[in-house]
This record gives structure tokens, sequence and C-alpha cells, in this order.
């Protein structure tokens, strides 16, 4: 004759619930943060291009670049994989700090200058252990021309984002098209 210990079996689907709420947990973990953990010492993390940047049709006379910087320091060139650009930040102090990142289309001739897309700022004091930097929901997406286009938008639609006489859906209204930049 069987006999079974409810107990016993208690336990034992205790154990397989808490162990597959484990398993949930690593493969979440895996999953990229827009976020980078930043503390004491270097840190590495990625952000996902901003949302108003992903899957864009931009011109093929150029690339999206990405920079970082922390506290007014120089620029730091970020690595992109797909749409995640990667970073490694230095060790810094405890205390407050200013980080920006910023994306930019960078043109294929060099006689035209790189084509600012998306910025944003965001301060946060540093504390013993690890520190959240995130910058969701914080970018300025700006409008060289002043036209009340942001620049991204003008570039899908192949007007030049620096000349307001360019009109919005109007490509050749005497004006060159983003795909063929003049010089600036």
């Amino acid at each position: 004759m069987l006999s079974i210990n409810t107990n016993q079996h208690k336990r034992c689907i205790n154990a397989y619930i808490i162990l597959l709420l484990v398993a949930m947990l690593v493969a979440c973990s895996d999953q990229q943060e827009n976020k980078i953990e930043v503390g004491a010492e270097e840190s590495q993390g990625g952000f996902s291009l901003p949302q108003n940047l992903q899957a864009n049709a931009l011109p093929a006379n150029g690339q999206i670049k990405a920079y970082f910087i922390v506290d007014n320091n120089p620029r730091v060139p970020m690595q992109f994989d797909g749409e995640m650009a990667h970073i490694t930040i230095p060790k810094l102090s405890s205390g407050p700090h200013v980080f920006r990142i910023e994306f930019e289309f960078d043109y294929t001739e060099e006689s035209v200058e790189p084509l600012m897309l998306a910025a944003a700022d965001t301060q946060l004091a540093l504390k013993a252990g690890t520190n959240k930097l995130d910058f969701d929901g914080v970018y300025v997406y700006p409008d060289s021309d002043d036209d009340s286009i942001e620049n991204f938008k003008e570039l899908e639609n192949g007007t030049d984002p620096r000349d307001s006489a360019c009109l919005f859906g109007q490509v050749w209204n005497g004006c060159t098209p983003a795909a063929t930049p003049d010089a600036v």
C-alpha cells in the first residue's frame, strides 16, 4: 500500500514554485535595461535609442552616433549594438553629478557638421553602493532651423533640418533635401 505524507507533498510543491520563480527572475534579469548602475567602481551599461529615433527612415548618407558626458567633461563616444548604445563609466566619487547623453546624425560627408537628434540631462547624487542612472522620458528633440519641426522628423521627411525655407512635406521647394545636404 502506498502512503503519501501531505506535508512532504506540500513542501515539494512549494520548492518547485520557488525554483520556478527564481528561474523567471534570472531570465528577466538578463534583459538589457535602459539604465546603468553607477557606483564606486567602473560601471558598464547601455541605453536604447530614444523612442522617437527607433526604426526611423533616416538618410543613407550617415549614421546615428551617441555620446555620454559626465560633469561637463569631454564627450565619450558610445558603442552601438543594434539599437543599444553602450558605455563604460569610470569610477566616480560620491556626491552630485550631472550626466548627459546625446544622439546625433553624422553625415558621411566630412564637410557637413553632425546634426543633433536628441539629448537628455539628469542629475544624480551618488551614494555608497549602487545607484541607478536613468534617462527615460527626459529626451529633448532639437529643431536646428526653428521651424517647429524636430530635426529627426525633417530627416525622415527628406528636408534639410538646417534650412527653415525647406518646408516640411515639400522636399523640392527651393531647398536641398537632407539626403544631399549642402556644406554648413
